[in-house]
């Protein structure tokens, strides 16, 4: 628990914990795992391994897919907006996070 708290909760702000720091360092955790190429699975093996924290793996998978869905809706709305390297740079990101 030390490391968990150490990595995700270790901030300088005066509402810590409720800044929104750790979440942030947390989705970002994941993020780069997922950026290694590991899938759902190998995610929660990670997880558990590094800080003793389970999740289940439908759960980091619904996570992933609502982030994708997340950046599509934001690369539509990029193209509307005629943001043609703005919405690149979204499309990229989410075919690195889709695999």
């Amino acid at each position: 628990m030390l490391d968990f708290a150490e990595d995700f909760l270790d901030c300088d702000c005066q509402s810590n914990p409720h800044c929104g720091h750790p979440e942030e360092k947390f989705v970002s955790y994941l993020l780069d795992l997922r950026a290694q190429g590991l899938g759902p699975e190998a995610i929660v093996d990670v997880m558990s391994d590094d800080y003793l924290v389970y999740a289940y793996p439908g759960d980091v998978l619904s996570f992933l897919d609502d982030g994708i869905r997340t950046l599509e809706a934001a690369e539509q709305l990029a193209d509307v907006d005629g943001q043609q390297e703005q919405a690149g740079a979204i499309r990229r990101r989410r075919k690195n996070l889709s695999g």
